[in-house]
């Protein structure tokens, strides 16, 4: 569950990943979540998280744990990496374009302490996948239209219903604008339905900072505290932390450049074997690239 959450907030990430629209006289930018037309560009993520387990309450699963090789307190420094390639088509007459998600590539791994990367099996991979769906002409996305393909029948119903909702609430997210002697705030939630089992709920209080514009080039810095957690059944999740990043846009072809984040999140799970204390220190990096051939 702990990493299932992680992965939920990385797709967010890539499904809104904004455009950025630049007025040159006024030295300002306004990021606009909603997704544009005719773009073709590929974005990939890093995510370096060095995680801490301790046990909190014990209700029988630290022997259980032990009878698979596990014991508390543990460490694990997990790396993911993934490429996505967002295409949307040209404006039909009325407004409306399609969005197109395609999953490139993905692997995980657990990084020892010399350094060494160790692949893991990654259920999560949605390698040879696509999520396609309807945008409208003000950029929100009919959720209705949403088809998946390329996964297996299981994978796809698990999925569906995140990707549903992601879509439906992506359209609430309000532009941000911000200049070089004003800065800017935003809050974002969201639910995300998790496996069948629960939901999620996300806030994140976002505080940008234009720092300056060269060569059509925007510097953003950004710092941000995030809260999620979900109902007491079956599993309870609370977590709290923050983080600071930076941001770099292309004003002229309104496109992320790349973005570097690092935060500490701390989380607490409650299952019927006990309570866990889960800290995580985690680094990320999306860079994008335009896409070339079909």
């Amino acid at each position: 569950m702990r990493f299932g959450t992680w992965r939920i907030c990385g797709w967010w990430a890539l499904l809104i990943a904004p455009q950025v629209l630049w007025a040159q006289a006024a030295q300002q930018v306004q990021i606009a979540y909603r997704v544009q037309p005719g773009i073709d560009w590929i974005s990939d993520l890093t995510t370096d998280a060095m995680m801490s387990f301790t046990v909190v309450e014990d209700r029988g699963i630290v022997a259980k744990s032990a009878e698979r090789g596990v014991r508390f307190p543990a460490q694990a420094n997990l790396v993911n990496r993934q490429s996505v390639r967002h295409t949307t088509s040209a404006a039909a007459p009325d407004g409306s374009f399609t969005v197109d998600l395609a999953f490139l590539s993905k692997s995980a791994a657990v990084r020892d302490a010399d350094g060494q990367e160790h692949v893991m099996a990654d259920e999560s991979s949605l390698v040879g996948s696509r999520v396609q769906a309807k945008a409208m002409a003000n950029g929100h996305i009919d959720a209705q239209t949403m088809q998946i393909t390329g996964a297996p029948e299981e994978k796809t119903a698990l999925i569906r219903p995140v990707f549903q909702a992601m879509l439906e609430q992506m359209g609430a997210l309000e532009n941000v604008s911000l200049s070089t002697d004003q800065g800017a705030s935003q809050r974002v939630e969201l639910t995300l339905p998790i496996g069948g089992i629960t939901s999620v709920a996300i806030g994140m209080d976002i505080n940008y900072k234009l720092v300056d514009i060269k060569e059509d080039i925007a510097e953003i810095d950004m710092v941000y505290v995030m809260d999620f957690g979900t109902p007491d059944k079956p599993m309870r999740i609370k977590a709290h932390g923050s983080g600071a990043g930076a941001m770099r846009y292309d004003t002229q072809r309104q496109l992320i450049l790349s973005t570097t984040d690092h935060s500490l999140m701390d989380m607490e799970l409650e299952m019927p074997e006990g309570v866990i204390k889960v800290q995580v220190m985690n680094q990320q990096k999306q860079v994008a690239r335009l896409a070339e051939g079909p």
